[in-house]
């Protein structure tokens, strides 16, 4: 396809493009802000990747410290180059926001004023609003009419699908820089191409020569496989996890998934402190696990709602647990599921089933509106205005978004949302239904990405035919970009 051989070409050329830094001064500023070196730091590497490359990809799992890396490589880069003009972008409103929210947070541990106030001063944005797409398909910035930027980070790359990354190539400036930030392993975007993905696998390892150079930036010794061509110099694998411990119970079970260790997986479910499973073979077994969701989870926030909490106590409350579905549609979908939830919760008197709105209905964008600054994945929370009406409250940054909810055109009620939607967020508890018959779409990524959307706990609701085939399952695109790269890697 030439959309894919465009995309492969635009890649390889900027991978090929390097911009030494002096060792020296490099050196200095790394030291500066992660500390003097001490044993094989990644998170380091990638910080001196992105100030010698124009293409920086970043892949990481879950509590990785990817946006601190981040934080810090735009630290670093304001350093080299004062005047820096950096835009973010994400593939969704909601990871968009979670990305600025966490920049904010990161610039806190950064050791300079100037830096902090950098940092807190950027704006995430999708990428559909970055590039200016219209409805007609047309886009305000292309090859004719480049961003007015120096440097372009998008966060949640693996939602990134092939079309859109090829426009965001296209786009960016003769002598700009771009990086990557992602997890290789989760779910590819819904639309076609697997690009993250194609690029990380394509790009194991570094040159010799360019490895030194890294050895002698960073002030330590790098243990990986030696690289063959450009593209492998542009991308760096975070390992540790911060947010799990290494061996604690969600960390084994994202790992055994990864292997398709259809064995072990029942058996950490079992045995591990904050993982549990309950097999599910027929729709009284779901509407059984419904309810107790409902009561340890739901009745709380509805009883929250009824004492008049704040709106963030709401929205801390909805990211406290998330019930995960692996598909739409059927019995074991996410529609029927929340259909099955708000009879519940209307036979325990918490909801009005009658009425379209109701205090405390949280609900989900469904699609673009940048007349009201809602975006896909957006999610809100159905209050009474006092006059009749109701209004629907999101969240943008340390303040909110107040939506009138009789101008709200593309929604869905979201007590549970299905994994893709899920990407991206994180939740202290986690719960995935899977259908007890086959499905295409349950997948070893799929299994892995709803994993790895708990901080503690996680349920898996399934068979345990299904969860075999769910672990043993991978997803497989027809892509020619992981092909055209990988041939011209010894290039």
């Amino acid at each position: 396809r030439e959309e894919e051989r465009g995309l492969a070409r635009a890649l390889l050329g900027l991978a090929a493009e390097a911009q030494p830094r002096g060792i020296g001064p490099l050196r200095a500023v790394l030291d500066d802000l992660f500390g003097p070196p001490a044993g094989t730091d990644w998170q380091r590497v990638a910080a001196a990747v992105a100030a010698s490359r124009r293409l920086c990809v970043i892949s990481g799992g879950p509590g990785t410290g990817k946006t601190t890396t981040l934080a810090r490589i735009l630290a670093l880069l304001l350093r080299l180059d004062p005047g820096i003009r950096p835009r973010l972008g994400a593939p969704t409103g909601k990871a968009a926001a979670r990305m600025q929210e966490a920049l904010c947070q990161a610039a806190q541990g950064l050791p300079g004023e100037a830096e902090r106030r950098f940092l807190r001063g950027l704006e995430g944005e999708t990428l559909h609003r970055l590039l200016g797409l219209r409805p007609d398909g047309s886009a305000r910035h292309h090859a004719g009419n480049p961003l007015d930027c120096d440097l372009v980070v998008v966060d949640e790359a693996s939602m990134v699908d092939l079309p859109l990354m090829s426009r965001l190539l296209r786009a960016l400036p003769r002598h700009g820089r771009l990086i990557l930030l992602g997890d290789r392993n989760q779910l590819a975007s819904v639309e076609p191409g697997a690009v993250l993905a194609d690029i990380c696998a394509a790009g194991e390892g570094f040159t010799p020569s360019f490895r030194d150079y890294l050895e002698a930036a960073c002030g330590h010794p790098l243990s990986a496989p030696e690289g063959a061509g450009v593209l492998s110099d542009c991308v760096t694998t975070l390992e540790r996890s911060y947010r799990f411990e290494a061996g604690g119970g969600i960390w084994r079970l994202s790992r055994a998934v990864l292997d398709g260790d259809a064995d072990r997986i029942p058996e950490l479910l079992q045995q591990e402190p904050g993982l549990g499973w309950e097999p599910v073979s027929a729709p009284a077994d779901r509407d059984r696990l419904l309810g107790r969701w409902l009561e340890g989870n739901l009745c709380r926030y509805y009883e929250a709602v009824s004492k008049g909490r704040s709106v963030a106590e709401l929205h801390a409350l909805l990211r406290e647990a998330c019930l995960l579905c692996a598909l739409r549609q059927g019995p074991w979908g996410v529609e029927a599921v929340n259909r099955q939830l708000t009879l519940l919760l209307a036979g325990r008197g918490l909801i009005d089933p009658h009425r379209e709105w109701y205090p405390g209905r949280p609900v989900m964008v469904t699609r673009n509106d940048p007349a009201l600054g809602l975006y896909n994945g957006d999610i809100g929370i159905a209050l009474p205005t006092g006059g009749g009406g109701y209004r629907v409250h999101f969240e943008r940054g340390e303040g909110e978004l107040p939506v009138p909810a009789a101008r709200m055109v593309n929604y869905e009620t979201v007590h549970a949302m299905t994994v893709h939607k899920a990407q991206g967020s994180e939740y202290d508890r986690v719960a995935l239904l899977l259908p007890p018959e086959p499905a295409p779409l349950v997948t070893r990524e799929l299994l892995y990405t709803a994993v790895t959307r708990a901080r503690r706990e996680v349920l898996i609701w399934a068979s345990r035919e299904a969860l075999t085939r769910a672990a043993l399952t991978v997803s497989s695109r027809s892509s020619g970009l992981r092909q055209r790269l990988t041939a011209a890697g010894g290039e």
